[in-house]
């Protein structure tokens, strides 16, 4: 299968390289325009012919056509501007001759499409899983380097603030997965930690990966426990996906008895990096689910309408509020 896509994939990049070669030579030549005007036509043509060719033939999609040309437009537009800019520095700062130049730049451009494309444009997978409309990438097991690099400073920067209160009771609200809450009691075994998440099957998940931790369902825009509950309460990458942020923030300061500790992705450097690694192309690397988002401006204003002390770090990817009553 993979064969096959390569071979499709070469047949229409072959197609494509006679056509850009052939009306950027031209325009150039016969037409006399400018290579550095003539080239950017070229490449602005193939456009829409590479993404119906690709979707049809190449990969042969039959859902999310629109999802689908939006990421390919994002994705051509910074394959193009590489393209672009790579010939006019082969060309005007090394003295290449200009058709030397695109085929070289060409060649490794549909190397890294196919690589793009396969994996993530067209790939059925991925869109599956985002055409649910959830958040389907696990940062907490993700064996990628960087990835591992900015949870571990995530977590840090949590556990200073947890360090700073030094609570005796601690209550996960959203807690997911429960994989934050498992860092939290490996440092600091001595609070008592009790979690509750409102989805069933993320129950389920926490029971199974963490056997020993007591996960109940509950909602955080009505917490069944009464005022005061607990010396701090924590609630980690939930509020962006609340249609009732307000309603959630109130629960969390009714049932705390002085702090809260809120932590939600750090706009918009989160979609940045999203469309960085090549994902959530269709919506402007917004993560599916996301239906609030802040600046860091923007969360210390929302929470001081609420607390009468907000402290927020940005910690790399997440902005980390600790809120005092």
């Amino acid at each position: 299968m993979k064969t096959k896509k390569i071979l499709f994939f070469l047949v229409g990049g072959i197609a494509n390289y006679a056509v850009k070669i052939g009306l950027t030579i031209l325009l150039t030549e016969i037409l006399r325009l400018k290579y550095f005007i003539s080239y950017p036509i070229s490449l602005t043509a193939l456009i829409v012919f590479g993404f119906y060719y690709n979707f049809h033939i190449t990969f042969n999609n039959k859902t999310a056509k629109k999802e689908r040309f939006i990421a390919y437009t994002i994705s051509l537009l910074l394959f193009v501007l590489t393209d672009y800019l790579s010939v006019v520095l082969l060309t005007n700062f090394l003295g290449i001759y200009y058709v030397i130049s695109i085929i070289l730049v060409t060649t490794v451009m549909v190397i890294a499409k196919f690589i793009v494309f396969d994996r993530v444009i067209f790939n059925e997978n991925i869109y599956y899983e985002q055409m649910k409309g959830g958040n389907y990438y696990n940062k907490h097991k993700s064996n990628n380097p960087v990835v591992i690099l900015l949870m571990r400073l995530f977590h840090n920067d949590l556990f200073k603030y947890i360090e700073a209160i030094k609570p005796k009771t601690l209550l996960d609200i959203g807690c997911g997965e429960g994989f934050t809450t498992m860092e939290i009691i490996k440092k600091f075994p001595m609070i008592n930690v009790e979690m509750r998440e409102y989805d069933p099957e993320m129950v389920g998940k926490a029971k199974q990966l963490h056997g020993s931790l007591q996960v109940k369902h509950g909602d955080i825009t009505f917490i069944k426990e009464p005022n005061n509950s607990y010396d701090l309460v924590l609630a980690t990458e939930v509020l962006e996906h609340l249609e009732t942020p307000l309603k959630a923030i109130e629960e969390l300061k009714r049932v705390s008895c002085r702090y809260v500790l809120i932590t939600v992705p750090n706009e918009p450097y989160w979609r940045i990096a999203n469309i960085l690694r090549g994902s959530y192309l269709a919506s402007l690397g917004n993560t599916p689910g996301h239906i609030q988002h802040w600046t860091k401006n923007q969360l210390r204003n929302l929470l001081r309408r609420y607390f009468k002390k907000v402290k927020i770090k940005t910690s790399t990817l997440w902005n980390i509020a600790l809120c005092e009553k």
